[in-house]
């Protein structure tokens, strides 16, 4: 166990931390290296690995070894709105998904969700959604992706503000910031199937699929985007 903290994969580190903090389990009473949990914690880069320190603060308080110091963090965001980079956008700019299964095309709410859009614009102009994959597909749910390293973990070097609205989760469709609580968005973003009221509040709208609905129900894990264009 030792040996995975002092990896720097965080997806190793991320499931030991959780086996010593599980209290069902006894991993506390074979393992007590809160040395290598600290330096775990040292290694970290923030805010991509927020989420990794604080799974590895609460190994070290299942240890005995809580102090303020580890104790988990709020990143609170670091990408803040740019009014002047949303001023070539309208309230009919759509962006198309092109995946391998077909094209996705989505309204991007400019007005409902400012900095989740001119996040979400600065990234596909960059060309950082093309080929990355669909991580994560739940049925009569979502599909997730934006993933830098495929898997779903880490976020990118910064995070964006969480932008809560009156909008509802109230049909499928709806294309929602992926979030680790608020103000943790980054790069990575879901299409719900359907209803999902209990997202409401909770995860930023910041989009809606105006065709291709029949793309998203065929996406599997593993398939990938090509392509992000910006129609402004």
């Amino acid at each position: 166990m030792s040996n995975a903290l002092k990896s720097k994969d965080i997806g190793l580190i991320r499931t030991v931390s959780g086996l010593i903090s599980n209290t069902d389990s006894d991993f506390t009473t074979i393992f007590n290296d809160t040395l290598a949990i600290q330096e775990a914690l040292n290694n970290l880069q923030f805010p991509r690995d927020n989420r990794t320190y604080n799974a590895l603060a609460n190994a070290l308080d299942s240890l005995g070894a809580f102090n303020p110091v580890t104790s988990p963090k709020d990143p609170g965001y670091s990408h803040p709105l740019v009014l002047s980079r949303l001023s070539a956008l309208t309230d009919s700019s759509t962006a198309i998904i092109q995946t391998n299964k077909g094209n996705i095309i989505i309204e991007l709410f400019r007005t409902e969700a400012p900095g989740s859009v001119q996040n979400f614009v600065e990234l596909a102009t960059s060309n950082f959604y093309d080929d990355k994959i669909f991580h994560r597909v739940v049925p009569n749910f979502v599909v997730q992706t934006g993933s830098h390293r495929g898997d779903g973990l880490g976020l990118s070097d910064y995070t964006i503000r969480s932008e809560f609205s009156q909008l509802s989760y109230d049909e499928g469709g709806y294309v929602g910031m992926a979030s680790a609580g608020k103000d943790t968005e980054s790069a990575q973003f879901f299409i719900t199937h359907t209803a999902t009221l209990h997202l409401d509040g909770k995860y930023t709208i910041f989009g809606k699929v105006i065709e291709g609905m029949d793309i998203v129900n065929a996406i599997d894990i593993g398939d990938q985007i090509i392509d992000v264009n910006i129609l402004f």
